[in-house]
């Protein structure tokens, strides 16, 4: 007795009983055997003919496949017990044990994954091997952004349907580590040389996006400079978790005036989700702390007339009726003002203080 169709063949090796118009076997159905096999028989090397095909036919139909533990090395997390735990960054391999899967073609096995209480996008696992004994999946798991809470998980095997494990929702998906947001500050305008300066809520309505679980860090750089004398100033961004805004502090150096550019901005510290302190890492190393969208934004320093500055010489003894004397550098360190101020004319004015 053989049998003719696609993939393992079914098998009538044990004859139970035998007569000239009868035969009886037990069929023994392989996993992998499901689907339609037509039925022959030869006896002593001569096969018999059919009289009705349709009569011929032997159904194999798979028994519903069973998951047992469900379990992903992305996060060195338990196999079986509590549900899997992922955070939203994940990407990796989960291995599904259990029994009845289709080992011969993993594209017939279809990983599901259902909401229990979860949103966004339903995670996809792309069934990548099997194993001989169709007790194995091993898939590529996919997790979307946006998506977030339980998730129950079933096996799909040609058209039948597993159950979850004991402990459904066999998936966890917490919030990925998502960029922080602002919105960012006017330009500032200080005087030359007029101390230091504090631009309060100068950064608003910050977010770290992730409900508050995140550290943030306002990172300031310098662009590039135009229109500019002087060392440019080196502002500080101060956050105020309370307010979610962020303070600009300003000190220009002295005679520093000109437009100043640079660049903001905010950096979380990734110490959020189930794999804290690091969420990305080891669930996907490629993935690291989360910045914002960079904002640039300008310092203008108003230049201001700074008083001409001199070092006067000692005091000056001449005799009576001596006529004019001159005295040579008796001024030195003269200068107009500052160092933007060289073009500038001084003029002198001397005054008595003891005119009799």
């Amino acid at each position: 007795v053989s049998f003719a169709g696609s993939g393992v063949p079914p098998n009538c090796a044990t004859l139970t009983a035998v007569s000239a118009t009868t035969l009886t076997c037990v069929v023994n159905a392989p996993v992998g055997s499901t689907g339609a096999w037509r039925t022959s028989v030869a006896v002593t090397g001569q096969a018999a003919a059919c009289v009705d095909p349709q009569m011929c036919m032997v159904y194999v139909i798979q028994d519903p496949p069973v998951v047992t533990s469900v379990s992903s090395p992305a996060c060195a997390l338990q196999s079986a017990g509590p549900p899997v735990v992922l955070d939203s960054c994940s990407q990796g391999l989960v291995t599904i044990t259990g029994r009845n899967f289709y080992p011969t073609d993993a594209t017939m096995n279809n990983v599901v994954f259902t909401s229990t209480g979860g949103s966004g996008p339903a995670p996809v696992c792309s069934v990548i091997q099997v194993s001989s004994g169709g007790d194995q999946i091993i898939c590529d798991l996919d997790v979307n952004t946006a998506t977030t809470g339980p998730w129950g998980l079933q096996v799909d095997v040609n058209g039948a349907s597993s159950a979850a494990p004991p402990q459904a929702p066999v998936l966890i998906v917490t919030s990925g580590n998502r960029n922080p947001t602002y919105t960012p500050g006017s330009t500032v305008m200080v005087c030359e040389d007029s101390g230091s300066m504090i631009q309060q809520a100068w950064l608003t309505n910050i977010d770290d996006g992730n409900q508050g679980t995140q550290g943030l860090r306002c990172e300031i750089t310098q662009a590039v400079n135009s229109s500019a004398v002087g060392t440019p100033p080196s502002p500080i961004c101060v956050i105020n978790q309370l307010t979610k805004t962020a303070d600009l502090y300003i000190t220009p150096g002295p005679d520093v005036y000109g437009t100043f550019y640079y660049n903001v901005r905010l950096i979380d510290d990734g110490t959020t989700g189930p794999c804290s302190p690091a969420p990305c890492t080891p669930c996907n190393p490629a993935a690291t702390c989360e910045a914002s969208t960079i904002t640039t934004f300008s310092i203008i320093v108003l230049p201001v007339n700074d008083p001409p500055s001199f070092v006067c010489g000692g005091g000056i003894s001449v005799a009576e009726d001596q006529g004019r004397q001159v005295r040579p550098g008796f001024f030195t360190n003269v200068t107009p003002g500052g160092i933007e101020e060289t073009q500038q004319i001084i003029t002198w004015q001397v005054t008595t203080t003891n005119d009799g």
